[in-house]
């Protein structure tokens, strides 16, 4: 497995095989997350929807059938034998945000204690890849590190 950061601060890109990322101890994951706050795993190819579930469960715990009801997506069953395993399937058909082209996105879920704070995008050939908007990867940064002036408005 190669682990590379994309920037001192953010971002790390992860090569290795699928196997490889399943093997590796939930807890450093998350903590990878956490510290660089966007993981590109590269290398696995095309994985099946079991071993997307497996992976995305190392960062905790998908949302369950009944918690998409307060939500506007839809679930995926990809488990015939058991429906309380399931995740949002997305395509790029639906590739517009207001009047701007987006061939690729992912959606935050924000709802109330069952908010998630890891978003999950499976991309095997994009589309676009110099586009997307991703002014979002360093929020938590600019909250950590205000501004004099931004310390102000706060104190407000």
């Amino acid at each position: 497995m190669e682990i590379t950061n994309i920037h001192p601060t953010w971002g790390t890109i992860v090569n290795s095989s699928i196997e490889e990322l399943l093997d590796q101890d939930d807890s450093f994951w998350r903590e990878l997350g956490y510290k660089r706050d966007m993981i590109v795993f590269r290398g696995q190819g095309k994985i099946s929807d079991t071993q997307y579930y497996h992976l995305i469960s190392k960062f905790g715990r998908p949302w369950s059938p009944e918690e998409y009801k307060h939500s506007n997506e839809s679930l995926y069953h990809f488990d015939d034998t058991d429906l309380s395993l399931c995740f949002t399937k997305f395509s790029n058909k639906l590739s517009n945000l207001g009047n701007v082209k987006m061939p690729w996105h992912v959606d935050i879920p924000n709802w109330g204690e069952k908010s998630f704070p890891w978003r999950s995008l499976y991309i095997v050939n994009n589309p676009n890849p110099t586009g997307g908007i991703t002014s979002w990867l360093n929020l938590r940064l600019s909250a950590i590190q205000p501004t004099e002036e931004d310390l102000e408005l706060y104190k407000r």
